[in-house]
């Protein structure tokens, strides 16, 4: 496998190391204090549904950059 190949391979395992972490560490209590206020549970929530959605978002474009490294990263020094 050529060096190029291996770096994409790098960028790939950056996005399943951070997917892990999404998912264990709201069951390991690393995410949130504890809600202390009437409103604590709406905070809570409105987190974890942005943290989905810029979730999604990374993953598209951690599999677009992967895909394109693994493609076009040996072209040989052509830019083009």
């Amino acid at each position: 496998m050529q060096k190029q190949k291996l770096w994409s391979l790098l960028f790939l395992f950056v996005p399943i190391f951070s997917v892990v972490i999404f998912i264990v560490a709201p069951s390991q209590g690393w995410w949130l204090p504890e809600n202390v206020s009437s409103f604590g549970a709406d905070v809570d929530h409105l987190f974890m549904v942005i943290l989905w959605i810029v979730t999604v978002a990374f993953i598209g474009t951690q599999a677009l950059l992967v895909y394109s490294l693994f493609k076009y990263g040996s072209r040989g020094g052509k830019a083009f």
